[in-house]
Order: C-alpha cells, then structure tokens, then sequence
C-alpha cells in the first residue's frame, strides 16, 4: 500500500455553537492539506463558531506540515478573533512543539472538558446533546481520492510555503530578540560591568535557536525531497499513461484499417452478385421468350389438326356408304392424325417441363454444406483446378438420398428426380477454383408444379 492510499478521519462535533475537531490519525505531508481542508469547510458550513477546539488523543506523531497546518488554523482562529485550542495532546507532538518554540502559540488542555471549561459556557464541557436534543456528527474521509475530493494541488503547495515561511519568520524573530538583547547588554556593560555574566547564558539560547533552525531546515529538506520524488513517481506515471494511449491509438487506427478493408472486399463481392443476378434475370428473360414462341407453335398445329379432324369427319359422313377400304383409308389417316397430335402433345409437354424450370446460382466453398434449394444440400470435398474438375455429393430430402460427384467436370449437368416429382432437376458447374465450386440449379418452378 503506498501513501496515498492511507485514509485520516476527522470527526466534526457542533457543540454549542462550538467546532470540535476530532483527528484519529498522526498529521503527516499525506494527510495535513486534507484534515485542514475538512475543518475549514466545517467551518465554512456552520458559520463562525464560538471557538475551535482540537482532539488530537489518536495523533502520535506531527510533522512539519502538519505543524504549518495547525499554524495556518490558529492563525485564521486569530483573525476571526475566535479562541483557538488543542486538547489531549501526547508527549511526541508536545516534545515537536517545545522544541521549536512553537507550544506559547497555542493554548494546550489536558481534556476537550477542560478546554470547554476553559471557554465562556455555562455547560460542563462533556460532550453530550444539547438541549434540543441535537448532537451534529459527521466522519469525514480525509482521502484524495474519495467522492468529495477536491483538487488543491495548488493551495497545498501555497499552504506548505506558509508554514514554513512561519517557521522561519518565528526562528528570525527569536534569533532577533536574542541579537537585540545582546546588543542591549554590550550597551550597558560600561556601567554594569556584571551584567557580562548574561553572556554565557545568552550563548546558550543562540546555541539552542540554532539547533531549532537546523531541525526545521532538517525537516524542509526532507519534505522538499519527497516531493522530488513524489514528482519523478508523477512523471513515471505519465510516460506510462501515454505509452498505453499511444498503443490504444494505434491498435484502433489498425482496426479502422482492416475494417475498411474488409467493407472493400464486401462491395466487390457484391457487385460480382449483383452482375451475375442480371446475368440470369437476362437468361430467364431468354426462357420464357422462347416459351412464348413454342406456345403459339403449339396451338397453330392443334389448330390445324383440328381443322383437319373437321374435314375428315365430314368427308367420312359423306361417304358413309362408300366402300369399306375408303371407310378404313380414312380411319387409319384420322388414327394417324390423332397419333401425330397426341406426339406433338407429348412433345410440347417434355418440352414445357424442359424449358419452365428456375435458375438458380450457386457458390459452394470446400468442405462447406450448402443449401442449393429447400430440400437439397451440396457439399464439395476436393477440387482440381487444372483440370476443373471437382469431388462431392448431393444430400436429397425428404428422399433421405446421396448422390456422389467424383470427377465431374465443368457443363456436365448432373441430373436426378426426386420421388414425389417426375420432373427433372439439374446441377451444373460451370467454374472450379481452388477454395469454391460455382455454377447454377434447374430447379421447377412451383407455379409449373401446382399447375
């Protein structure tokens, strides 16, 4: 777990018109900027309270930032002409805060009663609802990352150079105190000539001023140090968000790329179907032109047999009682005549059911069962595109029948019958590749069929 994943909790108590601030976790450069952020939005949210009360039982340890941060709100406290005061403080912040000169600034109590004693109230301090019967109490996440986050990345830069400008003005103003004094008394050793006793005693306080400047620079170096290196982590992250978006660009420019091919290729194969649709639209065209013409054909000769049936008949009841060898001349000639029109019948009939049957094209991959029409599945297995010639079969239904193709070439129709139907089906291929088969089914039309 790094350190900005680490969580501080500042539980905000409205007392009385007083902002109790409870912190449970050691103020640290991870979490100041978030725990001050939250009291002074407090803060904001009630209005100016009476006074600012600290709980800081749960803090053991306090950093420089988190030493500028209670600065920051006492300083604000003091503007506002509000009391500022820090309770149940533990002896690691109580030992930071003697140290650099800064524990006179604050007014410290042993218990959050005694700093509410220490204020002008007339309850006893505890903490208990008031007398609405109202206690106002929220857990605030101090995270970075959490729903209310808000970015201060500019304020807490702005608030870290406060603090320690503050250190700084503090140790100066020391250091000047100590200067002034000493020249004071260089003034007044003519005639106080004991008044040089003063000196050891005010080297001492310059020599322990000076090790407060050390330890304040100790701690800006550190801080200055890991915002180097919370920076170069910053950069790091950066060059590898861009590598991913760089990678993700150009994965989605190469799927634009191959999408686009093959739309491409969709069109084109279109087109070679849309062309081949003319192509036997034309040829039906062709089929039932000629249809016509065997039609009228058709009935022409049934006309002319007719009239000639007529003429006989009326020849053989005008010779009714002619010689019986004329009788039978003319019934073997109307025999003949009625034989040659049931042939032509029978003719035009093939013929009908030859021409009227439907096209349809047909493109069938290797090793792929395709349905040429209800009913009837192709499936090829070998193709030999040197010879145009491919290998497979033909899967009939409701016949439940195979018909096997070996070596079949092309315009070698493959002709079959299926059991409820006398009419004749065909297959054709008329090219072989090497991945397809294509040609074309004659199948019967269903009008031809109902008929």
């Amino acid at each position: 777990m790094t350190s900005l994943d680490r969580q501080s909790e500042v539980t905000i108590l409205d007392q009385n018109r007083r902002l109790v601030a409870r912190i449970t976790a050691d103020i640290t450069i991870w979490n100041s900027v978030a725990i001050r952020t939250t009291i002074l939005s407090a803060w904001e949210e009630r209005g100016n309270p009476e006074a600012v009360i600290l709980d800081l039982g749960n803090v053991r340890h306090i950093d420089s930032s988190g030493v500028g941060a209670l600065l920051e709100l006492a300083n604000r406290a003091k503007k506002a002409g509000i009391p500022f005061s820090l309770c149940r403080l533990q002896e690691p912040p109580r030992r930071l805060l003697d140290r650099t000169g800064l524990y006179g600034l604050f007014q410290v109590y042993a218990t959050v009663g005694e700093g509410m004693l220490g204020l002008p109230i007339e309850t006893s301090g505890n903490l208990e609802p008031n007398a609405g019967g109202k206690t106002m109490q929220e857990t605030i996440q101090c995270n970075p990352s959490g729903a209310k986050r808000r970015d201060f990345s500019d304020e807490d830069e702005r608030d870290s150079n406060h603090s320690h400008r503050m250190l700084w003005t503090v140790a100066v103003l020391i250091l000047a105190g100590l200067i002034a004094a000493g020249a004071y008394g260089y003034r007044m050793i003519g005639p106080y000539g004991s008044s040089l006793k003063l000196l050891p005693a005010m080297q001492d306080q310059i020599v322990t001023v000076g090790r407060r400047i050390n330890s304040a620079d100790e701690a800006l170096r550190s801080w200055t140090s890991q915002r180097d290196a919370w920076a170069k982590r910053l950069s790091r992250v950066e060059a590898r968000v861009d590598g991913t978006l760089r990678t993700a660009r150009k994965q989605a420019e190469e799927i634009v790329a191959r999408t686009q091919q093959h739309m491409q290729a969709l069109d084109e194969r279109a087109e070679n179907l849309q062309a081949k649709v003319d192509g036997i639209q034309s040829a039906q065209q062709s089929t039932d032109t000629r249809l016509s013409g065997l039609q009228e054909q058709l009935n022409q000769i049934q006309a002319t047999n007719g009239q000639e049936v007529e003429r006989l008949r009326e020849e053989l009841l005008q010779s009714r009682n002619g010689e019986d060898a004329t009788l039978a001349s003319l019934t073997h000639q109307i025999a003949s005549v009625d034989e040659r029109s049931g042939q032509s019948q029978s003719d035009l009939e093939s013929l009908h059911r030859e021409v009227d049957r439907e096209r349809i094209g047909f493109e069938v991959a290797v090793n792929h069962d395709r349905e040429l029409a209800p009913g009837i599945n192709m499936d090829v297995s070998h193709t030999d595109v040197s010879h145009q010639r491919f290998d497979g079969w033909v899967w009939l239904m409701p016949d439940r029948r195979t018909i096997w193709i070996h070596g079949r070439g092309l315009q070698q129709p493959l002709v079959f019958y299926s059991r409820g139907d006398d009419r004749p089906r065909e297959v054709v291929v008329t090219r072989v590749t090497k991945y397809t088969v294509v040609g074309y089914l004659l199948e019967p039309r269903q009008n031809a069929a109902s008929d």
